[in-house]
């Protein structure tokens, strides 16, 4: 796989490592500038060497990895929160993304809080099974069919969650979208893609006898 952002490029192999290339002004390549003019060649991203990434994203100026135990990474720019990790920080290496969960924000980084943690291998319903970045948001979906978004976001979203502005820091984690369908029908997350502005997730519906068994949802 292949993310390019706006002057930087990350690339999965087959074998669960990624690398990276192009601009590293805000650490989107998830390592310190070494030197001026690396050529454009492609380096691993050492951080990440010890887990099985099974998915990337590209960013503007970040970088998201997402690993086969369901946990995701960020890195690069993060003026507008889009890396997740409770503050607007730039990282030149891959850092955990947390999320807001029972309108709790953490203090530290406590695996409870990392999105996609499961406690244990038989309850994996928080697991994250895909992943997307906008130009400064990213978004998740996750095996319980929950969509976690964060980052930019338009202000009809504070309109929609009002809860959110008890929550200073609420773009600079990971929060869960509710979507509400309408016609009772069960459907379930199965990717999720994001424009500079938009969010689209595109359905898996339950619903057998349903010709279009997959739409896309704004």
């Amino acid at each position: 796989q292949i993310a390019i952002g706006a002057e930087h490029g990350i690339m999965l192999t087959n074998y669960g490592s990624c690398y990276t290339w192009g601009d590293n002004r805000y650490g989107q390549l998830g390592r310190k500038l070494s030197k001026l003019n690396e050529n454009g060649e492609a380096f691993q991203v050492i951080d990440l060497q010890h887990e099985e990434v099974s998915q990337v994203a590209a960013g503007m100026h970040h970088c998201l990895a997402l690993t086969a135990k369901g946990l995701v990474f960020c890195w690069g720019r993060n003026k507008y929160g889009q890396l997740g990790t409770g503050d607007r920080r730039d990282r030149t290496a891959p850092a955990r993304v947390t999320c807001v969960k029972d309108r709790k924000i953490p203090n530290s980084d406590t695996p409870e809080f990392q999105l996609g943690y499961s406690a244990s291998a038989d309850d994996e319903h928080d697991k994250i099974i895909s992943i997307s970045a906008g130009g400064n948001n990213s978004i998740a979906a996750s095996l319980n069919s929950k969509i976690w978004q964060w980052g930019a976001m338009s202000s009809d979203f504070k309109e929609e969650h009002p809860e959110s502005k008890a929550f200073p820091d609420v773009r600079t984690r990971a929060i869960n979208i509710k979507k509400d369908f309408g016609d009772g029908t069960r459907r379930k997350a199965e990717k999720v893609s994001n424009t500079e502005t938009a969010c689209r997730v595109l359905e898996d519906d339950v619903r057998l006898n349903d010709k279009s068994k997959r739409q896309i949802i704004d």
